[in-house]
């Protein structure tokens, strides 16, 4: 399934109805969809390619020079490693994006997104402060707010936009604004 999902995705239209589902409405609304373009991700090192996501597309704002990189990752199960996953899969897409773009002044934002297909709702973490709440951090949060919102402002914040299609129903799927292949390929 894992193959068949990575295979729909790999058309930027079905790749941009599922980001649609999955974004903020704000950003869906500011994007222009017309941009959406998969990046090469021609790595060639198996060491490397192992921390290298298997999609990686950019998409430009209607309104604003800025380039935006989405990172989709699909699972099929629960997998605690996700978030320290996605944060390699974030790096290796910086440093690549630096290296072909010698002249850069600043980087894209990384926006990863989790499509979750599986049998049981996700309730793993699906960001580094989820992590760091797990840690303590949730705990400072209650106690002393202020503190907590210090270190969260100074601390690194990667979080994840996700689908989890174990929350859903069939219903909703068919309602859902999908490509017919996509809406198979979520069943």
């Amino acid at each position: 399934h894992d193959r068949l999902f990575h295979r729909t995705f790999a058309d930027p239209a079905n790749a941009a109805a599922l980001f649609r589902l999955a974004l903020p409405p704000e950003l869906v609304a500011a994007i222009d969809w017309k941009t959406l373009t998969e990046l090469s991700c021609q790595i060639t090192d198996a060491k490397l390619k192992k921390h290298f996501p298997d999609h990686v597309y950019s998409v430009r704002l209607k309104d604003h020079d800025l380039i935006l990189l989405l990172v989709p990752e699909h699972k099929s199960r629960r997998d605690s490693g996700y978030v320290l996953q996605e944060l390699d899969y974030v790096l290796a897409v910086l440093q690549k994006w630096a290296d072909l773009n010698s002249a850069w002044k600043g980087l894209p934002p990384v926006i990863p997104l989790l499509f979750h297909h599986g049998n049981e709702p996700w309730h793993t973490p699906t960001s580094l402060r989820h992590l760091f709440d797990r840690a303590g951090l949730g705990t400072v949060r209650q106690k002393d707010p202020a503190l907590a919102a210090v270190i969260e402002s100074v601390s690194v914040s990667l979080p994840s936009s996700d689908v989890d299609m174990a929350t859903t129903d069939e219903e909703w799927l068919r309602r859902a604004d999908l490509p017919d292949v996509m809406k198979l390929v979520l069943l």
